[in-house]
């Protein structure tokens, strides 16, 4: 399998992806990372650059290749209140960390693409963006800023990459990949009550023991230094 890396990454680059603890689970016992069409993506702006009407000689587009892309989300930052109240709502999520290099595992595939997300502020920065832009994938590398707190990294696949089944009309693709290989680190949802962290750690340790496992400490109290006051008479 070919691993294309864009600007900006390597292969030894850390990345994380929240999971709620079902999704996780049937991440573990399928041994499947899924893929979604990007058009299918909650974001309807996800798609802007791939619907267009008309190619670059004026000629009705009948066909974008780019429209049959299918994508997974990873993220660069390693720690995140926002992503562990988005993707954690039930306060029993995980998060699991790897690196690109792990995706090398995947199996049933030719090709992979993986690219840092550009954020834009405005439409009208998109033509000097893309001009500039020489990445395969770009019609799904650029997002809204009001979702630059992801600091996300986009695997892209397309089904002419695959070389199992016919997925051109499927609104998903799922990968095979060794997972107790894939895994580097679990943790556990911050604000996850002790009766969850027990049952999460039962179940990783029974299916995962070789992997890593521990609850964040996002919310844990300061023991890393303390602070003195010194109070200073002031004369009237």
């Amino acid at each position: 399998m070919r691993l294309e890396i864009g600007n900006g990454l390597e292969l030894d680059t850390t990345i994380c992806r929240y999971f709620s603890f079902e999704s996780f689970v049937h991440f573990v016992e399928t041994g499947m990372l899924t893929f979604t069409k990007v058009s299918n993506w909650d974001d309807p702006w996800e798609t802007e650059l791939s619907n267009y009407d008309r190619d670059e000689k004026g000629n009705k587009a009948l066909y974008s290749r780019s429209q049959h892309f299918f994508g997974q989300c990873w993220t660069t930052k390693l720690e995140s209140d926002a992503m562990w109240r988005i993707y954690s709502p039930s306060k029993s999520g995980v998060k699991i960390t790897t690196n690109i290099g792990q995706f090398d595992l995947l199996q049933n595939i030719r090709r992979l693409g993986v690219e840092k997300v550009v954020y834009f502020s405005h439409w009208k920065q998109l033509p000097k963006l893309t001009n500039e832009d020489k990445s395969p994938y770009l019609d799904v590398r650029y997002k809204r800023d009001a979702f630059s707190h992801e600091e996300e990294v986009r695997f892209i696949v397309h089904p002419d990459s695959v070389f199992d089944g016919d997925f051109w009309d499927n609104s998903h693709i799922n990968l095979p990949i060794g997972v107790d290989s894939f895994i580097q680190s679990i943790e556990i949802d911050p604000r996850a009550p002790i009766w969850v962290v027990d049952m999460i750690e039962s179940y990783v340790k029974r299916v995962l023991p070789e992997v890593s496992l521990s609850k964040s400490n996002l919310y844990q109290k300061n023991t890393e230094f303390s602070l003195v006051k010194k109070w200073v008479p002031v004369e009237d």
